[in-house]
């Protein structure tokens, strides 16, 4: 026999245990009367108005439940034990649902015992402790996947390092206790410019992740190389609350880079040695046929007009030697200084540089480059490689009608472009094919050796860029690619 249990006296109660999905119930086995509230029927999914007795209520619960069932009943009457159990029923409707049901003993006025209970559907609960459970194992599993393979670091927002990996403090080779409380300046190396990590701070203070190659300094004064993701981990609020960097050892990629780099000066001083026997030869013959013109000058009343005139072509012909001496000294030279460096900077102090002839040409030049562009080089190279092309340019365009150079710099994510665009009319495609090889000129009357270009492609060679002709352009435009091996915000 079955009642019908009102929860409450209280409509928003009753909604309430809508809500939650909570009905109640209870059992008097000495009468044989079970009542249940119209959410525990909704549980059921059955209507609210039907007779159900106990033996049909047990019919809801697997067969495998039903003893754990009736000796909690039989238990909680006897002794007075409450109960709380989580099973599962089949509705209705064939739906399959975990319920939390539980039990406790009351007297009634007659002397007798029911058991009151209540009994709530938490199905959907259930699946999100589930959910819950493996997204936890699965992070458990990824940190400690991490802690094997990365070097892991965990700062507050003011740089302080409050965590720490083994990997970190073996490739720091710094005790964990040195390194906690201390920011990362006890790894600066000197590497890195100041405006390379506020550039850093820059990216990740404004909520993005910052993506980069750092140089750093261990205890014992060894340096190692780590590629480096600085992830800001944020609140509910979208506060960043902490950062956390990722990092992995490169030390031995960049080695390799540097033993790529010293072949390449190799490879380029062997060619530099033809260039500078073959070019050298010419001017050193026009000195040396000045013998000639000073023996003659030596028998003239008035020799002074010849020797100056002489004097003029030798040291016109040393200038020459010079310069092309001074094209290979940098790419002979023992060591290859690499240090970070502005772009922007090189580009400003090359137009300087070149602002003489420019002038003399009536040569229009357009700087557009107005941010900085950090990259891994040596400066005094990209500083020779920019004004061998703004003086190429000039030369190029110094009898046309219209005579403007036009520089761009553009950044599209992993490389920086510099554009030098002039007037002229693109560059023939005969002339294309042999621009940058070795003694290739087109201005030999003028006193060209044909290093120049093939120098610059050289230098660009060893800095991992490129240095290319871009046809595209109506105009005359050469480009230089590099790759942006510093770090950069990823959008």
């Amino acid at each position: 026999m079955t009642t019908a249990l009102k929860i409450s006296n209280y409509p928003n109660e009753d909604w309430a245990f809508d809500l939650l999905k909570v009905g109640s119930w209870e059992y008097c086995p000495t009468q044989q009367i079970l009542a249940w509230s119209p959410q525990t029927y909704d549980i059921h999914n059955i209507p609210r108005d039907s007779e159900i007795d106990v033996e049909q209520a047990m019919a809801y619960y697997r067969e495998s439940d039903r003893d754990v069932i009736r000796q909690s009943i039989q238990e909680c009457i006897e002794s007075g034990k409450d109960y709380d159990l989580q099973l599962a029923i089949v509705d209705s409707k064939g739906t399959e649902k975990v319920v939390r049901t539980m039990g406790r003993r009351v007297l009634k006025p007659n002397g007798s015992y029911c058991i009151e209970g209540i009994i709530q559907d938490i199905t959907l609960l259930v699946k999100l402790e589930k959910r819950v459970e493996n997204a936890t194992k699965k992070a458990h599993e990824f940190s400690s996947l991490l802690d094997k393979t990365a070097i892991v670091a965990e700062t507050n927002t003011r740089g302080i390092i409050t965590h720490v990996n083994q990997k970190f403090c073996e490739i720091s080779k710094f005790d964990e206790d040195e390194l906690i409380g201390q920011n990362h300046n006890i790894l600066n190396s000197g590497f890195h410019s100041r405006e390379f990590f506020k550039n850093l701070w820059k990216t990740i203070g404004s909520g993005r992740d910052w993506r980069g190659k750092i140089k750093n300094k261990a205890k014992d004064g060894t340096y190692y190389w780590v590629d480096t993701l600085i992830h800001p981990v944020k609140n509910s609020k979208g506060q960043i609350r902490k950062y956390l960097s990722i990092r992995h050892d490169i030390t031995q990629e960049k080695e390799q880079e540097e033993i790529n780099l010293k072949n390449s000066r190799l490879l380029a001083i062997g060619e530099a040695s033809a260039q500078i026997m073959h070019d050298v030869m010419n001017p050193l013959a026009v000195i040396q046929s000045t013998e000639y013109l000073l023996r003659q000058a030596s028998t003239q009343e008035d020799p002074s007009k010849l020797i100056n005139n002489i004097a003029e072509k030798i040291d016109e012909n040393v200038e020459r030697i010079k310069s092309i001496f001074n094209d290979m000294r940098s790419i002979l030279v023992d060591e290859l200084e690499l240090t970070t460096v502005d772009l922007k900077d090189i580009i400003n102090e090359s137009v300087a540089l070149v602002d003489p002839i420019r002038e003399k040409a009536n040569v229009t030049i357009e700087n557009d480059v107005r941010s900085s562009f950090h990259i891994v080089g040596n400066r005094n190279l990209l500083m020779q490689v920019m004004t061998n092309l703004l003086k190429n340019s000039i030369e190029a365009i110094e009898n046309l009608g219209e005579k403007w150079i036009q520089i761009e710099a553009i950044d599209i994510g992993k490389y920086t472009f510099i554009r030098v665009i002039d007037s002229g009319h693109g560059i023939p495609k005969e002339v294309q094919e042999h621009m940058f090889d070795s003694f290739f000129t087109t201005k030999r009357d003028k006193g060209g050796t044909g290093i120049g270009l093939g120098l610059c492609r050289k230098i660009i060679d060893l800095h991992g860029g490129e240095l290319k002709i871009n046809n595209n352009n109506k105009n005359t435009e050469i480009d230089v690619v590099f790759q942006n091996k510093l770090g950069s915000p990823n959008p």
